[in-house]
């Protein structure tokens, strides 16, 4: 519960978050990483293809993501 309450979610959606559920919040996850460490390192977790995924399905449905 003391982390759930630093990080600013509920104790469900905390566990939700140990337990891997893809339904948390990006945001929650990043705040999470940055509590206890260096949230850079989800980075190193992401596929690069996966941003190539993203851009194809975009062009599909007409949406782009932006580019910084």
């Amino acid at each position: 519960s003391d982390m759930a309450a630093r990080i600013g979610v509920s104790r469900p959606t905390y566990s939700k978050l140990e337990n891997g559920d893809p339904g948390v919040a990006v945001g929650h996850w990043l705040t999470a990483l940055s509590v206890i460490g260096n949230p850079r390192v989800l980075l190193d977790t992401i596929p690069v293809d996966l941003f190539e995924m993203a851009d194809q399905a975009g062009r599909r449905t007409g949406r782009r993501r932006k580019r910084s």
